[in-house]
């Protein structure tokens, strides 16, 4: 299994963020040719673009959904649950692959799916690799949870079956945020006063 390449150990301020992301979650050509993830106290969080190396298996994601959660549809096949799809990106990710990772979240009641704006940072857990056409993405099991990060909040919205999260889970949401910010386009515009986030991280060396 690809080591951590980062760990997060406390969401208390310190002098890192732009710089961190390019080390640890670069979507450089010579940082994507090195499989890794980021690890907190209660988790393992792969980075997107090496889902590849877990297809079939279940696994914990932590990344910015591109667009707002569609209003929930009956799945066409199985129990007819209800289903939204979510686009998720993360700084692994090279610029073609920016339209992020398809990923569906199902469950019997409509009000259990998540409420996703486009910016939010979502916290999977037991989520399943896939092959959907053709492409990697990421579906829901019956033992899969989540939560919802929104800027300015402290706390995870957490809307179906419960998710523990700790300081490593808030400061990951923090750094997503703040790269977020520096990438998309639809932001304020220069002279905006937008927050800046900075985490204290304990770094360790991945292998091969």
């Amino acid at each position: 299994m690809p080591q951590p390449t980062g760990r997060i150990e406390s969401s208390e301020p310190n002098s890192v963020g732009a710089a961190w992301i390019f080390t640890h979650w670069s979507s450089e050509k010579e940082k994507r040719d090195t499989p890794g993830g980021i690890a907190t106290s209660l988790a393992y969080y792969p980075h997107l673009n090496t889902l590849r190396e877990y297809f079939g298996r279940p696994v914990d994601v932590i990344a910015v959904s591109k667009e707002a959660s569609p209003p929930p549809v009956r799945s066409r096949s199985g129990p007819k649950d209800y289903l939204i799809t979510l686009r998720l990106v993360d700084p692994s990710l090279v610029p073609e692959r920016q339209q992020g990772i398809a990923t569906r979240i199902f469950r019997p009641d409509e009000h259990a799916l998540p409420k996703v704006y486009r910016g939010d940072v979502v916290v999977l857990h037991d989520f399943q690799v896939q092959n959907r056409r053709r492409e990697i993405s990421l579906s829901s099991t019956n033992t899969s949870a989540w939560a919802v990060f929104r800027k300015g909040r402290l706390e995870g919205d957490i809307s179906g079956p419960p998710l523990e999260y700790g300081a490593g889970e808030s400061a990951l949401a923090r750094i997503l945020f703040d790269w977020w910010i520096q990438i998309d386009h639809r932001q304020p515009p220069a002279g905006a006063v937008v927050p800046h986030y900075e985490e204290n991280i304990e770094t360790t060396e991945g292998t091969d």
